[in-house]
């Protein structure tokens, strides 16, 4: 068998120490920068005809979460 190129790094099953501490710090980051914790989109099944109108429902979840975290970070903000 012929290799072309560089062989790829070998995929490690476990996760170092370093590792999770940075994925905790990832983690943290990202709440912290959150003011209302949501997606936009109620849990439930979801059944659409095409994919745009999927899309477009996602965009409208996304729009509403970016509104609802900006409203509580102004709302947060007057409140200084």
């Amino acid at each position: 068998m012929r290799h072309i190129g560089h062989p790829t790094p070998e995929v490690r099953r476990t996760t170092g120490a370093q590792a999770l501490r940075d994925a905790a710090v990832h983690q943290a980051t990202g709440s912290a920068l959150v003011a209302v914790n949501t997606v936009g989109m109620a849990k439930g099944i979801y059944r659409f005809k095409t994919h745009e109108q999927a899309n477009a429902h996602a965009e409208e979840a996304l729009v509403r979460a970016i509104a609802l975290n900006v409203a509580a970070r102004r709302a947060a903000a007057s409140r200084k």
